[in-house]
């Protein structure tokens, strides 16, 4: 279903609640969909850090749960910041995905941090 993520902000937000796989970042890095990412709006880059926040970041114990996207997020996080530097990103742009990047290595940060060793 992540296939039709084509950079329209409805449909990714859409998708996502159609979605039923609790790994969101390794399905996007798994089905190559980073470049579609790049092609959302920033209403849509907002949707992405609110799902950011709202799963990850704001759970106490999201390293249980979540551990294993991180390498996702990491992965993600590198191939946004090296494509934002591009020069057909306008400033405004540019400064969006910059921050969802931050939120991306903030997330896999906490996600280490709640992680409990087993």
């Amino acid at each position: 279903m992540l296939e039709s993520l084509n950079g329209d902000d409805d449909v990714f937000a859409k998708v996502y609640r159609e979605t039923p796989y609790d790994r969101l970042f390794e399905l996007i890095y798994t089905l190559q969909l980073q470049d579609k990412i790049l092609d959302l709006h920033n209403k849509g880059i907002d949707r992405f850090q609110a799902i950011l926040h709202d799963r990850y970041i704001r759970i106490d114990n999201a390293g249980n749960i979540h551990y294993e996207e991180k390498q996702y997020m990491e992965k993600l996080s590198l191939f946004l910041e090296s494509k934002s530097v591009q020069p057909n990103f306008n400033q405004m742009r540019q400064k969006r995905l910059l921050e969802f990047v931050d939120d991306l290595k903030r997330a896999a940060i906490h996600l280490e941090q709640t992680r409990k060793s087993t």
